[in-house]
């Protein structure tokens, strides 16, 4: 440790007050206290330290768990407070970011099993800040429906037209990330002169009433580049860049006003950086699931060009398999040897926990919406390889009450108990994953339940494509204007609306198939 109290100094009070300090707010030790002893020729200094307990996780729990956190320490590691501390606080954070601005997390240690502990984070939510009103007032220069169009946080949800609507969360990140929207939305139409600017908001008990002033100042003629297609072209130059192995991208537009004539030129630049190749890929965090059963889900190879889409898509597909916790941007880290032109790909996987219950009814009427069901679920202990690994395996036991049927033999009006053997769709092993055995629905019962299973994983990615494989590009905005930034997201998809239909029907078939 690097202590200012060091033989052969002369003795400093404040020194050894300092380094007193410093050992205590490590965290690492329970009490700190310092010895002095005179002796011939000087003073003897001697700091007792009480080291805290090292404590094993058994799990963690949220009380209540219904804000769906899922924290990243994973089971049987190391704990102690700070982490427990910065857990806490992050948990905290992310409260006040859904609108709980009073939010407030504590923790605790409790005794658990073979010497373990279980931490306790109990969360105090307080009430939720929802805004009521959002008024954009100002010379707005664009139509009203467009500027309202582009903001995403503080812009009611309508879920169901006419009848459901979903007032969004207030917090001052929300508003920072649509004037943010804002401004891209007027850069991009070529307003370099906008000023946008949210005032302070109205709150009273849980309502909040927001207010966004624009001055949009003139639009002027670009001439070089057009701006309503640099989103569609940089994204396409940056996939092209990524196909190449390519991890470093940035784009600007760079504009020259010429004021009196209302004319600005426009080019636009990028600057790709070297192609890196795939060096090792390794996986940490796997107990149950064999490290094989995963990498079938990878779409990179050793040695290949890193291209970072299919590094996206590998790891959408192998939280399609519902075997692992969602990951987060530290659970998956690049390390780039530059000398080299290599990286290595490192994901900590956290797995689920094996058994979990269910209790489920009809949303509807019986006839339409399907069955009553309770059931109970664990895999397997883990044991063998490929398609005997059972660790992959789950087996239920379920008592559903039929209204109407698929097998017409199981109209009844009363719980019946229905045992099953499944095995969840995974990508990389589709044809040997994503069936289900119940004798007690026979054959017929069993097969339309694998394809249920089937059609869901195979179509359901199709029909609604996950947009986070395309992260948004921010493009700076540079020259003899302010400092800005055009924000460039993935276009929707072709035929969106269908598309969010057939998934939803598909849910639905699923949800009525199963058992």
């Amino acid at each position: 440790m690097n202590l200012e109290t060091q033989v052969g100094r002369p003795y400093d009070a404040r020194a050894v007050q300092h380094d007193l300090r410093h050992l205590y707010d490590l965290g690492r030790f329970n009490d700190v206290r310092v010895e002095l002893t005179e002796q011939p020729g000087g003073a003897a200094i001697r700091f007792v330290l009480t080291p805290k307990p090292r404590l094993r996780l058994h799990e963690i729990r949220l009380e209540p768990s219904t804000f769906g956190f899922q924290p990243k320490l994973p089971e049987g590691s190391i704990v102690d407070d700070v982490q427990a501390q910065q857990l806490a606080v992050q948990i905290q954070k992310e409260l006040k970011l859904q609108g709980y601005q009073q939010a407030k997390v504590s923790y605790e240690f409790t005794p658990a099993p073979r010497q373990e502990v279980d931490l306790r984070l109990k969360i105090e939510s307080g009430p939720a800040l929802r805004v009521k009103n959002l008024e954009i007032s100002g010379t707005l220069g664009l139509p009203p429906k467009q500027v309202r169009a582009s903001l995403s946080a503080l812009r009611t949800k309508t879920m169901v037209p006419l009848l459901w609507h979903l007032k969004p969360d207030y917090s001052t990140g929300a508003i920072d990330a649509d004037v943010s929207r804002l401004r891209s939305l007027y850069l991009s139409h070529g307003y370099f002169d906008a000023r946008i600017t949210a005032s302070k908001p109205d709150i009273r008990g849980k309502d909040a009433a927001v207010r966004i002033d624009i001055e949009s100042g003139p639009r002027f003629q670009v001439r070089g580049t057009d701006l309503t297609r640099v989103c569609a072209g940089m994204l396409a130059q940056r996939r092209a860049a990524e196909r190449q192995g390519i991890l470093d991208f940035s784009a600007a537009l760079h504009v020259e006003r010429d004021g009196a004539q209302g004319i600005a030129d426009v080019t636009t630049k990028v600057e790709p950086g070297q192609p890196f190749r795939v060096g090792r890929i390794e996986l940490f965090g796997l107990h149950r699931y064999s490290d094989a059963i995963v990498r079938r889900n990878l779409l990179l190879d050793e040695g290949a060009l890193l291209d970072q889409y299919l590094l996206r898509k590998s790891i959408a597909r192998i939280m399609q398999t519902h075997l692992f916790n969602e990951l987060g941007p530290r659970d998956i880290v690049i390390q780039r040897n530059d000398r080299e032109h290599t990286a290595d790909i490192k994901v900590r996987l956290t797995e689920r926990k094996p058994g979990s219950w269910n209790l489920s009814g009809p949303v509807g009427p019986p006839r339409i919406a399907g069955a009553f069901q309770a059931s109970l679920m664990s895999r397997l202990p883990t044991w063998g390889r490929g398609i005997f690994e059972l660790s992959t395996y789950t087996v239920s036991a379920s008592l559903l009450a039929f209204a109407q049927p698929i097998i017409p033999s199981l109209a009844v009006k009363k719980f019946v108990p229905v045992f099953a053997l499944s095995r969840g769709f995974i990508p990389g092993a589709s044809w040997t994953t994503g069936f289900v055995i119940a004798p007690q629905l026979g054959w017929q019962g069993s097969l339309i339940a694998t394809g249920a299973a089937q059609l869901q994983g195979r179509l359901a990615p199709r029909l609604t494509p996950d947009r986070s494989l395309v992260p948004e590009l921010a493009i700076s905005v540079e020259g003899d204007i302010p400092d800005g930034t055009i924000q460039c997201q993935a276009p929707k998809p072709r035929l969106s609306t269908l598309r969010t239909i057939a998934a939803i029907a598909l849910r639905l078939e699923g949800s009525l198939m199963s058992f």
